[in-house]
């Protein structure tokens, strides 16, 4: 039974994720911004990234609330104690999230010839996130009484997923005319591991008159090679060789492909757009699904008389909980679509030096759809040195300030300053790096060859 049970706990917490969002680099013009939108031409004729010195981009969202949001002070002020007020429940909605996502360039390269640039990248990517309903903090904080007697507390949405894998990346962009660039990226994937929930609910339901718990929930859970990442004695008797060729053995197969195009409609107006991660896995290796039929029990407590003895009551107690937490397991293969997001957008060019702009993303994965706006404005005085400033509204968050600096090949950007600054008061923190060797001047050699 035990093991049953920890079982379909690990099955619950199965959730969904989601991709970077990477909005400062979309302005900053470095080499990596074609990951953005792959209409974007580097500002350097030749680039190469090269392993250790390339390019780390960290992200982490907390979408539930923040530190000082969570902890307030109590009636006297000499203390800080949850906060149990039903706009900070309300505020949360019924589904919220915590998540992290790491990628680190393994390698990258990009010339351009003529009108034409081509890129060759290699990356390792790491997505994880939790999920929760505000129903399970408020039923952390008040117990099963309070506002939740009488009603279901709802955990739906509670889940814990990763999603794991090497990117190989072939871009193209063209400059088709004075006013309009297109470009895009085929990318071949080779996962590494996978985490996916769906149909995944939980809740608790205390009878108002005799307090009894009604539990009900039920799971699906679709997974890859998940031990690396779950059993410390697995991980530890594996062969690293094995996870090693697992980023380039394809095993688990995917695709993705990147779209951009950049259209100058005005010499001071240009409008730009991208979808980004349109692909999927084919998970075919280190398969285990498992699966728990939708149940609901009822608990109505245990005398503790009959149970020192008779033993029977406790055994029927098993009896009923292990019927419940039957799960059927499968080893078939599935396929997972990657987290897409989408930018559009438009910039001013006030002069050559000067740019303001705005940015509308959007985040599609599994039926869910988040969205944010950005307002931006963008510095840049030559091919080696560049910065931008930016003001973002997502992930229910109202004071993000994005900032990002271009010192010929290096750059080092922020999508919420404030979190380097004042943690507790944030739910967004996010840090990106990188070191580029660059070589000439796409853009001034473009602007010499029109004067002569």
């Amino acid at each position: 039974m035990k093991n049953s049970i920890l079982l379909f706990i690990t099955i619950v917490l199965i959730n969904n994720l989601y991709a970077q969002r990477n909005i400062t680099l979309a302005d900053l013009k470095t080499p990596y911004s074609y990951r953005v939108n792959p209409s974007i031409i580097p500002e350097s004729k030749v680039f190469v990234s090269i392993p250790l010195l390339g390019t780390y981009n960290f992200q982490f969202t907390n979408r539930i609330a923040a530190i000082n949001d969570v902890f307030v002070p109590n009636s006297n002020g000499d203390s800080l104690i949850l906060n149990n007020s039903e706009s900070f429940f309300n505020r949360m909605g019924s589904k919220t999230y915590v998540g992290a996502e790491l990628t680190n360039q393994i390698f990258a390269f990009g010339f351009k010839v003529k009108k034409n640039y081509f890129t060759l990248d290699i990356s390792n990517r790491l997505s994880s996130e939790i999920g929760l309903g505000s129903d399970l903090l408020k039923f952390l904080v008040q117990g099963n009484g309070g506002d939740l007697v009488g009603s279901r507390a709802s955990f739906d949405g509670l889940g814990a997923s990763i999603l794991s894998y090497v990117e190989y990346g072939l871009g193209y962009t063209r400059e088709v005319n004075d006013k309009l660039s297109v470009g895009g990226r085929l990318k071949f994937l080779s996962g590494i591991a996978n985490l996916k929930g769906t149909n995944t609910k939980i809740g608790v339901t205390t009878d108002a008159s005799d307090y009894s718990l009604t539990i009900d929930g039920q799971a699906d859970i679709k997974s890859s090679n998940t031990a690396i990442f779950t059993d410390s004695a697995y991980a530890s008797t594996m062969d690293p060789m094995r996870i090693a060729k697992m980023a380039y053995n394809f095993s688990n197969f995917g695709m993705g492909l990147d779209l951009g195009a950049t259209y100058k409609y005005t010499d001071n107006i240009v409008f730009k757009a991208s979808i980004i991660d349109l692909g999927f896995i084919k998970w075919d290796q280190g398969i285990a699904n498992y699966q728990v039929q939708p149940f609901s029990y009822k608990f109505s407590g245990i005398n503790l008389n009959d149970v020192i003895n008779n033993k029977e009551n406790s055994t029927s107690i098993q009896d009923s909980l292990n019927s419940i937490f039957n799960t059927g397991k499968s080893t078939n293969s599935y396929a997972t679509g990657l987290p897409t997001r989408i930018y559009l957008g438009g910039d001013y060019i006030w002069n050559k030096y000067l740019s303001s702009g705005a940015t509308w993303y959007n985040e599609i994965y599994n039926s869910s759809y988040r969205t944010g706006l950005i307002l931006s404005s963008t510095l840049s005085v030559s091919h080696w040195f560049g910065m931008t400033l930016n003001y973002g509204m997502y992930a229910g968050s109202y004071s993000n300030i994005g900032v990002g600096l271009r010192l010929r090949g290096f750059y080092i950007l922020t999508d919420n300053l404030v979190s380097l600054i004042n943690y507790q008061a944030t739910r967004v923190a996010s840090i990106a790096f990188g070191f580029n060797i660059t070589v000439g001047k796409t853009h001034e050699e473009k602007a010499s060859a029109k004067t002569n």
